[in-house]
């Protein structure tokens, strides 16, 4: 029997969380699933249909 991968939430690193989360979000139209904020945004996640993406500092 073969499996079937139903979801997948990749972890993506980069040097601006921010920035990323306002591509996902205004050009690519996901939008907020969640965000980790200490003092500056360091972690957070975006989703569209069955995708999360979860851009990290």
């Amino acid at each position: 029997m073969k499996g079937y991968l139903h979801q997948i939430q990749s972890v993506l690193l980069g040097k601006d969380v921010v920035n990323a989360f306002d591509f996902y979000m205004n050009r690519l139209d996901f939008r907020i699933a969640f965000g980790y904020d200490g003092k500056k945004l360091t972690y957070a996640g975006v989703i569209r249909d069955a995708i999360d993406i979860h851009p990290q500092l």
